[in-house]
């Protein structure tokens, strides 16, 4: 009974497991998304950038560019944020998967240490009665 229920807590500790990996995976899929989008980003600052010197254009043009590629700095320095908060997570999510799996290998060594223990008294309850079956052969024979 005792063995069942460990089972269950290893089945529980096993779902948990692979429950954090698909968190992990998904917080990884995030970060190459974001990083993907820093790329996008720091290709258009750089074009836009390149587009300052490259014609004359009127202060009011200069003026929205300027301030389209201060936008694209800080937009880039928001998905920086992202990527640095998805990366504690993942930190965090591998901590808690260390765990788990240390928790489910505690639990095998108990259910292991149980079966032994089982196994060690049926082993002893059956010599006993081995033992008891050779006494009485032996009564019956002097």
């Amino acid at each position: 009974m005792l063995k069942n229920k460990i089972d269950k807590i290893i089945e529980l500790k096993e779902t948990m497991i692979r429950n954090k990996e698909r968190e992990i995976e998904d917080a990884t899929i995030e970060i190459k998304k974001i990083v993907l989008n820093m790329h996008m980003v720091e290709e258009t600052i750089h074009k836009s950038h390149n587009s300052l010197g490259a014609v004359t254009m009127k202060g009011s043009d200069f003026s929205v560019l300027k301030d389209y590629i201060i936008f694209l700095e800080k937009r880039k320095e928001a998905l920086i944020g992202e990527k640095k908060e998805r990366e504690e997570r993942i930190n965090s999510l591998r901590l808690q998967l260390f765990e788990l799996a240390k928790e489910k290998k505690m639990f095998q060594k108990l259910k292991s240490k149980i079966a032994a223990g089982i196994k060690k008294s049926y082993n002893r309850k059956q010599q006993k009665l081995l033992d008891d079956i050779a006494l009485r052969v032996d009564a019956r024979l002097h």
